[in-house]
């Protein structure tokens, strides 16, 4: 195991702290941000000192470690004072925002001198708010351009006005970017558990940067942007077999919003966007070439497969080699509520998408909007007894209420009509219906939701 006290002087630049997520870390599920990972290639491209922790907040208020995939407790404090970071840095995802916040007002405790910024979906579209909070700064798009700015200028002793600061994206594609540090991976080692105890542990990938789907709702496709960016083929390959050496794994999670994001054709046929074709068509050819039986994990839509089965099956064919699991972005079984997101998704299409996989034995993780403005009893109902009835049994589903996050038209919306109940960002986290609901009451769905994981997980895993 890693220890920290060497009886030096450990002062470093950065220190990045990536937020785990309690309940998933106790289930083996131990994936990190790719976007903290890919940050440790920049600093180490820039020379700027850092180290990493892996903060996981427990219910008592007490703050644990992840260190090489153990669980240490009551050493936060002692590592933080041992570091001595003069910058620490967050970054998290929107569903892990309550976490961060109770890591942060941990660490304002212990090192109340450190200079601390923030970055991602919420705190670019509310940066006041994580400034009355006590953050220092707000690292805006391009977060890894802006974060090694930033710090350089802390380093000078040029430091900026107190708020956000936002260096603009500089390249169409992702070519540039430095490999994930090795250092990173020593550290930890990114892993899924599985209820009957396997453990596949993969490598990292920031394959792409934006979805040209551009949903109302997503705050991802808000934050990066609806322009594609991808990583090509050869440059995906060459950090391949840097992981693969490295860590021994042949599995590889892409980080991308959307592996092969959609692009409208003629006659309103939706086929994946063409340079996502050319890109996993060169990848899978150079993967063949050298032997390497490499296999992914990432997200696609439904629509997406279902139209590669028409127009495209040698691209599906590739595809279904490829992949060993995938999140599916089904996000309702009711056709009032698709219609209402505005999606071209329909019944049969999830199902004709969720069969393909099915046969290919890769693991769906089935993800679903909970709440829409268009929820009612009985369409919440039809979406249950389809994961219940039609999933395969290897399915994970992840049922999330929709909620309107800082930065969507969602959210613009909901706030022009007075119609948002919570103005506490912490909240804003997927977890809660935060918005007046047509329908449901404000704490039905979270119930709701739990309910039904219990009676899913006891009917697939009791035995």
């Amino acid at each position: 195991m890693q220890h920290f006290n060497d009886g030096n002087d450990m002062t470093c630049d950065v220190l990045l702290i990536d937020t785990l997520s309690t309940l998933r870390v106790a289930r083996g599920l131990i994936s990190p941000a790719p976007v903290v990972a890919q940050m440790t290639g920049f600093l180490e491209q820039a020379e700027i000192s850092y180290e990493i922790l892996f903060a996981i907040p427990q219910d008592d208020g007490s703050i644990d470690l992840l260190q090489e995939n153990q669980v240490v407790s009551n050493r936060f404090d002692t590592v933080l004072k041992e570091m001595a970071p003069r910058t620490v840095v967050f970054y998290h995802d929107p569903e892990l925002v309550h976490l961060m916040f109770a890591v942060y007002r941990e660490v304002r405790k212990i090192i109340p001198d450190a200079l601390l910024c923030a970055g991602g979906i919420l705190s670019s579209a509310l940066p006041h708010y994580y400034l009355e909070k006590g953050f220092d700064y707000i690292i805006g798009q391009d977060v890894y351009q802006s974060l090694i700015s930033i710090i350089q200028h802390i380093k000078e002793a040029k430091m900026p006005d107190r708020g956000l600061f936002s260096i603009s994206q500089p390249h169409q594609d992702l070519d540039y970017f430095p490999f994930i540090a090795q250092k990173y991976f020593t550290a930890i080692k990114p892993q899924w558990g599985f209820p009957d105890g396997h453990i596949e542990r993969f490598g990292l990938i920031t394959g792409s940067a934006g979805c040209t789907s551009g949903c109302v709702h997503c705050p991802n496709s808000s934050y990066w942007g609806t322009t594609w960016r991808p990583m090509s083929a050869a440059r995906i390959f060459n950090e391949i077999k840097f992981q693969h050496e490295l860590l021994k794994v042949d599995t590889f999670y892409f980080g991308d919003i959307n592996f092969l994001p959609n692009a409208a054709i003629q006659n309103d046929v939706i086929i994946p966007h063409p340079k996502a074709i050319e890109r996993i068509t060169q990848l899978d050819k150079l993967l063949d070439e050298h032997e390497y039986a490499a296999k992914f994990i990432s997200t696609i839509r439904p629509d997406t497969i279902s139209s590669m089965a028409d127009y495209l099956p040698e691209v599906l064919d590739i595809f279904l080699r490829r992949f060993a699991a995938c999140f599916l972005g089904i996000e309702s079984f009711s056709e009032e509520v698709l219609a209402g997101l505005k999606t071209p998704i329909t019944k049969k299409i999830i199902r004709r998408a969720v069969k393909l996989l099915e046969q290919q034995g890769i693991i769906i993780v089935a993800s679903f909007l909970v709440g829409s403005p268009w929820e009612t009893y009985e369409t919440l109902r039809e979406t249950e007894q389809f994961i219940l009835n039609e999933l395969p049994p290897s399915a994970i589903p992840l049922l999330n209420i929709m909620t309107p996050f800082p930065g969507t038209r969602f959210y613009d919306s909901l706030k022009s009509k007075g119609l948002l109940l919570e103005r506490d960002v912490g909240l804003f986290n997927g977890q809660r219906l935060v918005f007046k609901h047509p329908v449901f009451k404000e704490e039905e769905l979270e119930i709701r939701i739990q309910e039904f994981y219990y009676q899913f997980f006891r009917e697939r895993y009791s035995g």
